[in-house]
């Protein structure tokens, strides 16, 4: 925050007329600079001057639309229920994604570890069949 607020003052104090195309949205902001922090250098630079034009300008700012928006999507996400459905599948696909990550990327490591359980179990090969798995659990 405190790089943020340096380099909007920077810009403003060695450059202010860069700085009002950028609010009026005729040049694009730096990569490394955020709209807020321009408009707050530029709300300081209101304060000492009276500049009523740069007070117009800024009140009409693209950026000040940006910001009003992104400040209404917090909001929204602030209000949703923490414990709602969608988070819940937004955390079980995080747990799927971790366990994807444990999991051999090879087949044939696959193949052994699956072996690997099967003799564990000593499950016979006939009963492996889908067919004797039914006949068993039919009634």
């Amino acid at each position: 925050m405190a790089d943020q607020a340096k380099q909007a003052l920077d810009l403003v104090n060695t450059d202010l007329v860069t700085a009002r195309k950028m609010i009026r949205g005729e040049e694009p902001l730096p990569g490394n600079l955020r709209g807020t922090s321009l408009i707050t250098a530029m709300e300081e630079v209101i304060k000492k001057n009276k500049d009523a034009e740069l007070a117009y300008e800024l009140a009409n700012s693209p950026l000040i639309t940006e910001t009003s928006v992104a400040a209404q999507e917090l909001r929204l996400a602030a209000e949703r229920t923490p414990d709602s459905a969608t988070s819940k599948i937004i955390e079980i696909k995080k747990a799927r994604e971790a366990k994807i990550k444990d999991l051999p990327k090879d087949r044939t490591a696959t193949k052994k570890a699956l072996a690997e359980e099967m003799k564990k179990n000593n499950l016979p090969k006939e009963e492996l069949s889908f067919n004797k798995f039914l006949e068993n659990i039919t009634c």
